[in-house]
Formats: structure tokens, C-alpha cells, sequence
């Protein structure tokens, strides 16, 4: 795989569906460990899904950039939706028992526990940017 490597879609199920799997194409065979892997696919996964649930705009549109940094994966998710900084959202509280468990609630959770690191900003061009470091 050649890094950095830059993918851009539309904010829709259809979208997401395409940016994942041109993703893992492009991750086939590179030297990135099974765990780097699932982590940069799950976080990936993770903020495009809350994109589709919770972006208004039918002409919204995503860029993902992935990069290495050492041995680490950088992986940048750029959009122009509201802002929101997912470090602002307290993680929940998790059952103790597992029939207390309720499906949904727990992805931004499971972003910043896959991340070694987890930045919010503001592109220049006032675009959202999320950027997450996972070990490699």
C-alpha cells in the first residue's frame, strides 16, 4: 500500500459502503499488523456511520486520509458537518450485567479506547477533522 493514501465519498450509506471497502482494498497486503488493521477500520467505520446517522445534508461529502507515522497509522477523517468534538462526549456508563446491555451508544467509546491518540480541529478550510494514532 502507498501511503498517504486519500479516499473521498458521500456522506450516505451507499458512501460508507465504499469508502471501506476501497480502504481495505488498499490495506490488503500492506505491512500494517492485524491489529493496526481492525483499529484504523473500526474507528473509520465508527465516525462514518455517526456522519450517515447525523449529518443533515444530502450533498455532504468525506475525505479519508490515512498516512504512517513511524510505526504508527495516522488516519484523518475530514467532513463538513456541524462541528462536533467526540472528546466532548463523556463515555457511558457500561452494564454489569449482560442483559442490561442496549445496542448502540458505545462507538465513540470504542474510538477513543482503539486510539493512542484522538485530536479534533478545524481544517482551514472549516471543515471538521478528526485524527486518530494507532500503534502499528
Amino acid at each position: 500500500m502507498n501511503l498517504p493514501l486519500r479516499l473521498e465519498g458521500q456522506v450516505s450509506p451507499d458512501g460508507l459502503r465504499r469508502l471501506s471497502v476501497a480502504m481495505a482494498e488498499a490495506m490488503d497486503g500492506a505491512d500494517i499488523s492485524l491489529k493496526a488493521r481492525y483499529r484504523v477500520e473500526l474507528i473509520v467505520e465508527e465516525i462514518l456511520t455517526n456522519l450517515v446517522k447525523y449529518t443533515d445534508a444530502a450533498d455532504a461529502r468525506v475525505e479519508v486520509l490515512l498516512e504512517q507515522q513511524g510505526d504508527d497509522l495516522a488516519v484523518s477523517i475530514f467532513d463538513s458537518g456541524a462541528p462536533f468534538d467526540p472528546q466532548d462526549v463523556e463515555s457511558p456508563e457500561r452494564p454489569t450485567r449482560a442483559e442490561d446491555i442496549a445496542p448502540g451508544g458505545l462507538g465513540l467509546d470504542f474510538v477513543r479506547k482503539s486510539a493512542e491518540r484522538l485530536d479534533y480541529t478545524q481544517a482551514p478550510d472549516g471543515r471538521n477533522c478528526l485524527r486518530a494514532v494507532v500503534a502499528g
